[in-house]
């Protein structure tokens, strides 16, 4: 564990920069699972085969893939989910041989994992704001005592400025209203 200023705020700034690439990242595969982008359609399950013996065994099944507009019609293969044959499940054709869930379903899965980045983001606010509160500058020092309640127990902790108090209760906010918005999505996303 580090103990200086520098390696918690290298923590603390690592967390949140990966929140922020984790919402950036996920948040831009949102319009392709909704259909917006590429070509949606339909795949329709036309046989399933299983090969192989043991731990090796693995059943494939494949189809026909028609976009709505009627202009690509492929032969899919290569679907290791098993499924019933004859099953129609809506798709997105990302390339040649690469189908992959489209609908609110799949949104909705995408965007749980945007507030779980989202999260993040508020745990690395968190401890920018504790980084304060337990390591602070000298000019902080001078400015403010540290308290009193939590040097009788062997710890030295410092009053927060007005502005990180603000950071501080917006992080919790935004960790609960993430949180909960991810469970309820994840839910939704995996009923759909």
């Amino acid at each position: 564990m580090p103990r200086s200023r520098a390696g918690w705020l290298a923590r603390a700034w690592v967390v949140l920069v990966a929140g922020v690439l984790g919402m950036l990242l996920f948040g831009s595969s949102v319009p392709f699972e909704l259909g917006d982008t590429g070509k949606p359609g339909k795949l329709t399950i036309t046989s399933c085969e299983t090969v192989g013996e043991g731990k090796g065994r693995h059943t494939y099944c494949a189809g026909s893939f028609t976009s709505d507009d009627g202009t690509v019609v492929d032969e899919y293969h290569g679907d290791e989910s098993v499924y019933p044959v004859g099953k129609v499940m809506r798709r997105q054709r990302e390339s040649s041989l690469v189908l992959d869930p489209v609908g609110w379903g799949a949104a909705a899965l995408t965007l749980s994992a945007v507030l779980g980045s989202l999260a993040a983001v508020g745990v690395g606010l968190q401890a920018l704001s504790a980084v304060s509160r337990r390591h602070p500058t000298d000019r902080q020092r001078a400015q403010r005592p540290p308290i009193a309640a939590a040097a009788a127990r062997g710890r030295t902790l410092y009053p927060l400025s007005p502005a990180m108090q603000r950071v501080e209760w917006a992080a919790w906010g935004l960790i609960a209203v993430s949180v909960a918005g991810a469970a309820v999505l994840l839910c939704v996303g995996l009923l759909a």
